[in-house]
């Protein structure tokens, strides 16, 4: 059986009852079922995507917001890539990571993009270790179900 179709039948078996009123107030017009999703409005998307106001971050205020932000975000993504790497035992003797360059490259790109498009920038994720523990080598085994990780 499918684990996606195991846990939502765990999920309706929990939730019997609420299901069966589901169920029931559906025909009878009290429940409405108004979709999954919708496609999302573009019309506005210019006032977010690549508006960017560069005479604003040359001024001290400016400045001093992205020292912070780079700070942040530097050693965010140094102190989980060496955690992540001990972790997976992929450190050298002297307790550098070989070819480091490569996770700082993604982290930037990604910032930069996502600052772009007006998107929350992504980052590097310290849970990553659970699925190194688990004999993966990339984050997405981390946020599998447990039944899948077996």
């Amino acid at each position: 059986m499918n684990v996606f179709n195991k846990v939502t039948l765990e999920s309706l078996k929990k939730n019997r009852t609420r299901t069966i009123v589901t169920i029931i107030g559906i025909p009878l017009g009290v429940t409405t079922i108004n979709g999954v999703a919708a496609m999302p409005n573009f019309g506005d998307i210019g006032n977010i995507m690549f508006n960017l106001d560069f005479k604003g971050v040359f001024t001290a205020s400016g400045l001093i917001l992205v020292f912070v932000c780079f700070f942040g975000d530097f050693f965010s993504t140094l102190g989980t890539v060496l955690a992540v790497a001990n972790r997976a035992n992929m450190l050298d003797e002297n307790g550098n990571l070989p070819g480091i360059e490569r996770p700082f490259l993604v982290d930037a790109v990604g910032t930069c993009f996502g600052a772009l498009t007006g998107n929350t920038t992504i980052t590097t994720f310290v849970e990553s270790t659970s699925g190194v523990e688990a004999g993966g080598r990339c984050s997405s085994l981390s946020r599998m179900p447990r039944p899948v990780r077996r």
